[in-house]
């Protein structure tokens, strides 16, 4: 089955009486970067401008209309920035990567050991290892780290996605399904991590300063595996729903530069989106649903990209305020996740979700790319993720 076609979620039939070839995940773990305000990252980043001789006015102006209130910063973090950027440092591949690897590997092991605990899963019993992330990029990664933190088998079979941007997580969960729907009897750990503050934005120009007031570290981990008739589970999901629009792929970029990654986000960003949007998601409503209304879907689970987005999803699938509300907390309390908001959204979901809830998972990503995962909460309930 393709991941990329959208075909899969079309054998289950319209209103998925069954969840044939779905996975199940039996333990969630999140780890975060204590929060700092926006206020302490703007001022570090204008005096990092500045130091370099670059003018911060934008990145003021930019910050001064940011909703954003609080941010996961992991070199703001005593105990992960033994590596982070100093203060007016030139940016450097050398330099981002040396901050990513400590912080990604302890908020990976945090959130990995947290997930195989509420699963109740021995790390010698983890079958398949699925790391996803876009900030990184040395070798070894973070799947050996987790390895040797975990106490993981040697022989695990490893899996790395990287760039795939905010769509990362999708396509976890989605190569962590199609494991299990082969061989059920394999148990997957599925880890993200992203320290996107290993890769401050140096230029001073606005959609570089939209970029640093966006962005946030996190790690997401969850024990995948199928569940059997009466085993308890926090959420199974169906097949992922892909479609790439290559002929707008120039409106969200991130580009490896000679100095670092070069984020690129255009302010027509959330219009493309929402037009593409209802066509996109209505087979997956309907499938849900058993209708064509969006609003008839009990739960929604949204990237938290950004207020104009947000927005945009509300609008054209005319949702209530409701739906897209835990969205708009972690966006404003914590920043954009990345790829991990959307798992960040679902947590939050199945804590306020009664089980047996139908919902669908919504993101978007370069491509341009926008994702749906089909999903029902199950009886065990996750911790709060930002506990």
């Amino acid at each position: 089955m393709s991941m990329t076609d959208g075909r899969g979620a079309e054998s289950l039939g319209d209103t998925l009486p069954e969840p044939l070839g779905w996975a199940s995940v039996h333990g969630l773990g999140t780890a975060l970067p204590m929060c700092c305000s926006q206020v302490e990252v703007k001022d570090w980043l204008g005096a990092h401008l500045r130091e370099q001789g670059i003018d911060s006015a934008q990145l003021e102006s930019v910050f001064a209309h940011s909703p954003i209130r609080g941010r996961r910063i992991a070199m703001f973090d005593g105990d992960l920035s033994e590596s982070a950027l100093r203060c007016g440092e030139p940016r450097s591949i050398s330099a981002s990567l040396q901050a990513f690897r400590p912080a990604a590997r302890r908020l990976a092991e945090a959130s990995g050991r947290q997930a195989l605990t509420r699963a109740s899963v021995d790390p010698l019993d983890v079958t398949h290892l699925v790391v996803v992330t876009s900030t990184g990029g040395a070798l070894p990664a973070t799947d050996i780290d987790l390895i040797v933190d975990l106490g993981l088998r040697r022989t695990v079979h490893r899996t790395l996605l990287s760039g795939m941007g905010c769509s990362g997580m999708f396509y976890g969960l989605e190569t962590a399904r199609c494991i299990v729907a082969e061989d059920p009897s394999a148990r997957v750990l599925l880890t993200g991590v992203e320290i996107c503050s290993a890769h401050p934005q140096s230029d001073g120009s606005r959609s570089a300063s939209v970029a640093d007031s966006l962005f946030s570290d996190a790690a997401v981990s969850a024990v995948i595996g199928v569940a059997g008739a009466g085993d308890p589970y926090v959420v199974e999901y169906g097949p992922q729903t892909s479609l790439v629009v290559p002929e707008k792929a120039g409106l969200i970029r991130w580009d490896l530069g000679d100095d670092g990654f070069d984020i690129s986000l255009s302010p027509r960003l959330p219009i493309a989106i929402g037009q593409l949007l209802l066509d996109f998601v209505s087979p997956v409503v309907k499938q849900i649903a058993g209708s064509d209304v969006p609003a008839d879907v009990a739960s929604w689970s949204v990237h938290a990209g950004g207020t104009a987005v947000l927005s945009q999803i509300r609008s054209r699938l005319n949702l209530s305020e409701s739906a897209v509300s835990a969205a708009r907390r972690i966006l404003e309390e914590n920043g954009n996740l990345s790829s991990l908001s959307v798992m960040f959204a679902l947590a939050s979901e199945l804590e306020r979700c009664v089980s047996g809830t139908s919902g669908i998972m919504l993101g978007f990503g370069p491509g341009l790319a926008l994702e749906a995962i089909p999903y029902r909460t199950g009886e065990l309930k996750p911790a709060n993720p930002f506990d």
